[in-house]
């Protein structure tokens, strides 16, 4: 063998060695690279929060890959789709952590499609990282494996009582959740419950499934006190058409609603009919306030899919982010789960993160956004004064 070969030979032994650390039967992380399992539903109904979630995932992985890592530490994301079906989920879960051998898992936005992943995660020790299932009660499902990115429930729908009640001085509304939804129905309730808590009048609470017709229901609306607002709790698929809906009808009345408003059918929904929207979502990428992570986010996402990102694309982007300093903050060998809770103050682009007192919830600040049919605009950005318990 000549010397240029036992050169190469000797450069690939290196990398080898350097950058092929896997995590072991445990889900303890080795050096090198961090294999990342990413389960998002590419299809389906949870499709318009999850694809732009996956690709905010993957801009992750090309950012940390154009910077050599972070503290030495390259991301291979492993991307599967869980076709908005439980059971899919629940299977690609086992297959990345027994056949990829995946570090951890990440990924889903809502609360329904993430516990099946989760389920399998904790019975192999391996944790989960929620990009934007935001239910505060998801962590006591599977203590010590699954942890949120993004805000809770009870805090989005907190601002959002907040800020009606003292802000814009509504003093009564009516609530209507899709009761089909774990995530919807937890939502309605913890507004709710701040919402009288401040003083305001809750005159009607109705729940549905998706498949009630609205227009019944505007009847039995009309015939009742006039509310100054309604709350309304739908998932991602079903949102626009109760916008429009209720906006199309004989009513003007301003409509509160949560993250899973910030999608772009949505928008095109309340520019058809007009009305007044406002609701809660993970951030907001105008030109004002940018840090340059966050341009940064911008411009490779404009780069790779021709977009602006949505704030569920930085929740995406920022998950990865979180297990990459995570895996960096802990010695060869550790359990991954040691250097998510070192994770203290990170600048994400949906927010400063920290995972407190043992929490796997961060405290983050909700954005509140208005759209009037014309323009949307950000009118606030806070963490809730009182958060009720979840």
């Amino acid at each position: 063998m000549n010397q240029w070969n036992i050169s190469l030979c000797i450069l690939v032994l290196f990398y080898l060695c350097s950058h092929i650390g896997l995590a072991d039967q445990n889900g303890n992380v080795s050096s090198g690279i961090l294999k990342i399992g990413a389960i998002y539903n590419l299809n389906g109904s949870q499709a318009t929060l999850d694809v732009p979630s996956s690709q905010g995932a993957l801009i992750a992985e090309r950012i940390i890959t154009k910077k050599g890592g972070i503290n030495g530490v390259l991301v291979d994301v492993i991307m599967r789709d869980g076709a908005s079906d439980p059971e899919t989920i629940g299977k690609e879960a086992e297959d990345l952590i027994v056949n990829e051998s995946v570090s951890v898992l990440i990924g889903l936005s809502d609360t329904d499609m993430v516990l099946p992943a989760a389920k399998v995660a904790a019975s192999h020790h391996v944790p989960i990282i929620t990009s934007g299932a935001s239910s505060p009660r998801l962590p006591k499902e599977m203590p010590g494996y699954l942890y949120l990115t993004c805000f809770s429930d009870n805090a989005q729908g907190s601002l959002a009582a907040e800020y009606a009640y003292k802000n814009l001085s509504y003093h009564s509304v009516s609530v209507i959740y899709d009761a089909d939804m774990q995530y919807t129905t937890l939502l309605a309730q913890y507004f709710s419950e701040r919402f009288k808590e401040l003083g305001g009048e809750v005159i009607a609470t109705i729940s549905l499934n998706t498949k009630t017709d609205l227009s019944s229901l505007l009847t039995t609306l009309s015939s009742r006190d006039q509310p100054d607002f309604y709350y309304l709790a739908f998932g991602p698929e079903d949102a626009p058409a109760v916008v429009r809906q209720v906006h199309s009808g004989t009513t003007a009345t301003p409509i509160f609603g949560g993250d899973s408003y910030d999608t772009k059918n949505l928008t095109d929904a309340v520019l058809d009919t007009n009305g007044d929207v406002y609701y809660t979502t993970h951030a907001w990428f105008g030109e004002h306030n940018l840090s340059l992570e966050v341009q940064d986010f911008i411009t490779e996402y404009r780069i790779e899919y021709g977009t602006d990102p949505t704030p569920f694309a930085g929740l995406g982007y920022d998950t990865v982010m979180i297990v990459a300093n995570a895996a960096g903050y802990i010695q060869s060998g550790a359990d991954i789960r040691e250097g998510i809770d070192q994770v203290h103050e990170y600048q994400g682009v949906t927010g400063t993160i920290s995972y407190e007192n043992g929490s796997t919830v961060p405290k983050k600040s909700v954005h509140l956004m208005f759209a009037d049919g014309q323009n949307l605009t950000q009118v606030e950005n806070r963490v809730p004064e009182r958060v009720p318990n979840p």
